[in-house]
């Protein structure tokens, strides 16, 4: 097994975190001064309609308090009102999940995880496995108080499976066993996986460790990306021709979910997400050296389709909180944007540039969260 690495690449900042790319309204200057909080400028309130706390800060430049009060940027500066991004070495990452503390990536190394706060406290959570072969924490998901990862195991047998995470001491307890779960979605007390080895979406209850639904296909075509919403379950399945399917949470434990097809022809499409009203994929045009692609959003009712960024190069993961879609992309020279767009369409946001290309994207109350495909990988964390 990798030994653990994590690098954080400091600059003049007193939390002691770097700020990389570009953003929106932004500065490029590294070394702009934090502003003395000892003397605040004014009184401010928060611009959310539930948001009611007052601070005094100074809201252009205070990195606690960027654009509203109680709005951190992660160690990361705040300029104009805008944070920028933060980021985080590390050998290598592909799940990703948050809370309302801590952000945490699964790797080979185990699952790791990276205060909010901007103290560097960055912690393997997992215990290491007493076996050989390939160990890769791949899918993680944070509720409450409680994370959960999946291991892709190849070939130790009894090592695989959906496991629930105690950070305190290091620790893993199996929930339930299988040899090649990839991307973990958690509701209520429901686990939602991707079968790698069955090509299929599975779900099993955290409580009895049950199975309560197996989905497969008869050409064995394999199943790109799940998402879940408050009554459906998604997932996009790769083959000529994407195919979007669903399938409805409510229902009796005892009862299988049937699935349904919401489009058969989402050609070249990568990463789905969903919020309350619809699903949104991130589609790749694979016939140019660099894909061109868009962003597409389905009415979760009446299943219509419509284009909200056409013409879009490499989008690729994916994101939605109910009033932004958030998407990374791949370009062709190694640098890459995060972007977002309204859900009822118009003009697409650069949040951050001039990255290495973007892979898994999550977004929270707090910030907005990537991983990158580069080697070494890096988590970047940009507030909001």
């Amino acid at each position: 097994m990798r030994a653990l690495a994590v690098v954080v690449v400091f600059v003049a900042s007193p939390l002691a975190c770097v700020s990389l790319g570009s953003l929106a309204g932004g500065s490029d200057d590294q070394d702009a001064a934090v502003p003395d909080r000892s003397a605040p400028d004014a009184v401010s309130v928060g611009d959310a309609a539930d948001d009611v706390v007052t601070c005094l800060a100074d809201l252009q430049t205070d990195p606690l308090n960027c654009g509203r009060c109680k709005a951190s940027c992660f160690g990361g500066m705040c300029t104009e009102g805008r944070c920028s991004p933060v980021a985080f070495s590390i050998t290598d990452g592909t799940g990703l999940g948050s809370d309302a503390t801590n952000v945490y990536v699964g790797s080979k190394s185990g699952v790791l995880r990276f205060a909010k706060a901007g103290k560097l406290d960055i912690k393997p959570i997992t215990a290491p496995f007493d076996a050989g072969g390939t160990i890769e924490w791949r899918g993680v998901a944070a509720t409450g108080k409680k994370v959960f990862a999946t291991v892709y195991a190849a070939p130790p047998p009894g090592v695989g499976g959906i496991y629930a995470i105690s950070a305190s001491p290091p620790g893993q307890t199996l929930l339930f066993g299988t040899s090649s779960p990839a991307r973990l979605l958690v509701r209520d007390t429901t686990a939602f996986f991707i079968d790698d080895f069955n090509n299929a979406v599975t779900s099993v209850d955290i409580d009895s460790q049950v199975r309560t639904l197996k989905i497969t296909d008869n050409a064995r075509s394999a199943v790109d990306d799940i998402a879940l919403d408050d009554t459906y379950f998604y997932w996009l399945r790769r083959a000529d021709s994407s195919g979007l399917e669903r399938a409805s949470l409510h229902r009796s434990k005892r009862t299988a979910m049937k699935d349904e097809v919401v489009s058969a022809d989402v050609d070249h499409a990568s990463k789905i997400a969903a919020d309350g009203t619809a699903v949104y994929v991130a589609v790749r045009d694979q016939t140019t050296p660099c894909p061109a692609g868009a962003i597409t959003r389905f009415d979760k009712v009446t299943l219509a389709r419509t284009i909200l960024v056409d013409k879009e190069a490499c989008p690729y993961g994916l994101a939605a909180d109910g009033k932004y879609v958030y998407w990374t992309t791949d370009g062709p020279d190694g640098t890459a944007l995060v972007r977002r767009v309204s859900v009822a369409g118009g003009k697409p946001e650069t949040l951050a540039g001039a990255l290495p290309s973007g892979d898994n994207i999550i977004v929270d109350d707090d910030g907005i969260y990537w991983l990158t495909f580069s080697q070494p990988a890096r988590l970047y964390m940009l507030g909001r």
